[in-house]
Formats: C-alpha cells, structure tokens, sequence
C-alpha cells in the first residue's frame, strides 16, 4: 500500500523546497574563534558522541540484486555499524517509525526481519510509525513490546496505559576538558502524530481501536523538564513529519535533537543556527548512513554539531551475521512467493483464455521485431534474477519486472506451469495482446488493442532509482526499439 500523499503535503515540500531548513540547539554555544554560527554548526568536530539515525524503511530490507549501483540493506547497515563503532567513538543509534508501508504476509515477514536486525545491530532505541500498528494490537505488542530499545511517551492501549516504557537513558563515557573522561546521560523519548494515526486508518479502512495515540506536544511538555533534570541530552525520536517536528522544536526548545520520522523522500543534513533544537531527517528508507556528530557542553546540550551520510553501496560487503538472516528472510519470501502464485493459479478456468498470449504468438506475424527483441537482455530476464541469488526467481517483489502477467491467474505462475511468459515480452511494453491477436487473425481492425508506442515513464515503471539507478533512457531504448512492425 504506498502512503505519503497526506499530512500536509503542500507544507511538506514547501519546508522541502526551502534549502533542507533545520532548527539548530538554542543557541549554539561557539567561540568566536569558530566564526558564525551558521558556519560553525557545519564544521568538522571531533565529537563526544555520534547519533546514528534512520526512519522510514518501508519494507525495505536488500537491494535488487539483477543491476549493479544499489544502495542499502540491513546487511551492509550492520557491517557499517560495527566498522563506526571500532572508532571508539560512542555511537546512540536510533530508528524513527515505520519497519513497513503496508500490511499482509509479505510486510509481515519484512517487519519481522527488520525488527530482528536492528536487535541484532544493538539499537538503542526505536520509535512506532503509524504504518507499525497496521496489524493490530497482538501484533505489535509481539513484535515491539519485548524489544528492549523500544519506547513511545504517546502511544497507549484502550485503556491509557502506555504500551513501551515513556524514555530510555543511556549513558556513555566521553573526553573531559581537563583531558580525563565523564559519564553523559542521554534521555530518548519517541512520539507519533495523532493525524497521521487518524489518517492511516481512514486510507487503510481498519479501525485500531486498541490504540490511542495522545498528543505529542502536551506529553513532552510534561516530560522533557523530568527528562532535562536526569540527563545531560535529550533526543525526541518524532514520527511526526518534518514540518510538526520542526514545529514540536519551536513549542519545547528544551530538546536538544529531534531525529523526524515519517519523511522517506527527504534527508535534512545541513543544519543552521536558528534556535532551538536539531532538526534532522533521513528520507533514504535506510540507503545510507546519517550521523549527527556532537560536541557536548560540559554543563549540558550540545556547543557544536556536523551531519553528515555515507552511502551504503557495494563497497560495503554484508555483515556474516546479518547475512543469515537475510537467508532466512529470501527463503520465507520465495516461500510466500510459491504460495502466492498457487493461490492465481487455482483461479484459472480451463475454458478460459487469458489475456496474455506470450512472445512465441506475436512472432508469428512480427518476425523482425521478435528478431531484434531476442538481441536485447530481456529474454534472459528472468535468468537475471537466478544469477543474483535463487530465491529471486520465485520472490514476488523480484519477479514483477522479469516476467509477463504476474498477479493475474491467467500470467506467469511458474516456469514449469507457464514457461511461456518467462522473461520480459512484448505484452510488458506493449499491453496484454488477447484482444491484438484474435482481431488481426479475423482481419478486423487492430487500432487501439494493443499500445504501439510505450512511452518513457513505463520504462521508469521498472528501470527506476530504486532498482536501476544508472538507467539512461535515451542511450537504452535505441537498444530495445524495433527495426519495424513486421
């Protein structure tokens, strides 16, 4: 189920659109020596503790594996971890809401899996998105409640009763200016949007009534002054949006950062000095690596700060540990994958003919264009996927794009029930080729049955940033058009 098309889109990218714009602490306590403010905040430090922050992976669990240039993956996340750790550098590492973006056995799997890995990866402290509470209370309580990095100070059962402890301290040893060291305490609470709550429900047409999500605002008002007295940082994981995490700063300026969830299409890096707390943002659904660098007052909060990321690219193998558990992961997807095509196949009629005809049929009268189509890699497209890792070839998510008619009873099942459709064909460019076929061999007009001229955005449809970044059309498709139509 996609999401993000509400919650004040129009404010959303209007904040966007203003040059990544960040609330940084209340104020900045720089030497002159460090010129402006502004400047200052972007400077390189060595700090006193790193905020490794993430949000917003919506299912996202590898990168496909069929080209070349992904980004991402809990295993390459996991093997970053442990190489920024060795820096002795203390490292609070958070995730701000949403494992997934919708519901089902598959986002099931992929929430599990998330969830495991980031307590593999030792996370300090997570926060529930609204997409989190999907399968209901059961559900969630299994999955998060057990978790020892997982708070809310808002959300709570029927009954008002909180549903994950209200903050996390954590404590870490950090250098001292006499050039000894000192114990910091950092305090993390985490709160979702009430509206967002509201919202899911009404696109998702399901009722959660077990939860009530209470206002955020009036909840770190009460909070953050117990929170302030017992640590010397505190961090607001705001599954809100930017703009209310941007507001929620303004309204309680005693936070020191505000990591904002529930923005998978923005990152914001590059903080200026205009007050209160930190803003910041990871909207790369995990992609890369984000850090807020912090050099801590002695007294308290923060007197310098630099953001930054890294790219989680092929450079980065994947981590031994988290690798099995991604094994275990492709084999329960290609398991749902199996089932999932047997559930379309025992929907088929005998009598009946499907839309799609397969590749073989339109080489009977378009012998040029099957000639030139048998030249490209899409033939062998399926191939691609068995090549990247087995189970590909029976993942759902990985065969959308290498086969003919997946998801209707009478497309691709198998390659042993319909070994017809393997492979990207005709009918994925240019339309299901029932209807073409039957009126060109009872000579009626064939206008308007099948699309003779697919354009750019359905190339996009599978070739895009996600999945093949280097993808250049304009060099690409001189590869895939044909010569003629015979």
């Amino acid at each position: 189920m996609q999401r993000r098309s509400y919650c004040g889109l129009k404010i959303f990218l209007l904040l966007v659109g203003c040059a990544g714009l960040l609330f940084a602490r209340h104020p900045l306590r720089i030497s002159s020596a460090q010129s402006s403010a502004a400047s200052a905040a972007v400077l390189e430090i060595r700090p006193d503790l790193v905020v490794d922050f993430s949000s917003d992976y919506m299912g996202f669990v590898e990168p496909c594996g069929c080209t070349t240039g992904l980004h991402g993956g809990i295993a390459r996340r996991a093997a970053y971890l442990k190489r920024a750790r060795q820096s002795g550098i203390p490292r609070l590492v958070v995730f701000a809401g949403d494992l997934v973006a919708g519901t089902g056995e598959l986002n099931r799997i992929r929430a599990d899996t998330l969830m495991a890995a980031l307590a593999a990866m030792k996370y300090d402290a997570a926060t529930p998105g609204e997409m989190d509470l999907l399968e209901g209370l059961e559900a969630f309580k299994k999955r998060w409640a057990s978790k020892p990095f997982a708070v809310s100070a808002n959300l709570t059962g029927a009954d008002g009763s909180l549903l994950l402890p209200e903050y996390l301290l954590k404590e870490f040893t950090v250098p001292s200016e006499n050039g000894g060291t000192r114990t910091v305490k950092v305090a993390v609470t985490g709160v979702l949007s009430p509206l967002l709550f509201s919202k899911i429900q009404e696109l998702s047409k399901r009722e959660l009534k077990e939860f009530k999500v209470q206002d955020p605002t009036e909840c770190l008002r009460r909070l953050v002054p117990k929170l302030r007295s017992s640590a010397s940082l505190v961090v607001v994981l705001a599954h809100l949006g930017v703009p209310a995490a941007a507001q929620l700063g303004k309204d309680i300026p005693d936070i020191d950062v505000v990591v904002a969830g529930h923005n998978p299409a923005v990152s914001i890096l590059s903080p200026p000095n205009l007050g209160g707390p930190i803003l910041v943002a990871a909207g790369d659904r995990g992609r890369q690596a984000t850090e807020l660098r912090l050099k801590l007052g002695e007294e308290g909060g923060v007197d310098a700060y630099s953001a930054g990321r890294q790219s989680l690219d092929e450079s980065i193998p994947n981590d031994p540990e988290l690798e099995k558990l991604m094994e275990e992961y492709r084999a329960q997807a290609a398991e749902y994958g199996r089932k999932a095509r047997a559930a379309l196949a025992a929907m088929r009629k005998p009598e009946q003919a499907g839309p799609y005809v397969g590749a073989k049929v339109c080489a009977m009268c378009h012998t040029i264009a099957n000639a030139q189509w048998k030249t490209t890699k899409h033939p062998s497209a399926l191939e691609g996927l068995k090549k990247w890792h087995p189970s590909a070839a029976e993942r759902i998510e990985c065969l959308k794009c290498h086969v003919v008619g997946l998801g209707d009873p009478y497309g691709y099942i198998g390659e042993k029930e319909t070994p017809e459709f393997a492979g990207v064909q005709c009918e994925n460019c240019h339309g299901a080729g029932r209807k073409h076929v039957e009126a060109a061999w009872a000579k009626q007009p064939t206008a308007g049955t099948i699309n003779k001229t697919p354009g750019e955005a359905l190339c996009r449809s599978c070739h895009d940033g996600e999945n093949d970044p280097k993808f250049d059309y304009s060099k690409s498709l001189p590869k895939v058009v044909h010569k003629g139509t015979s």
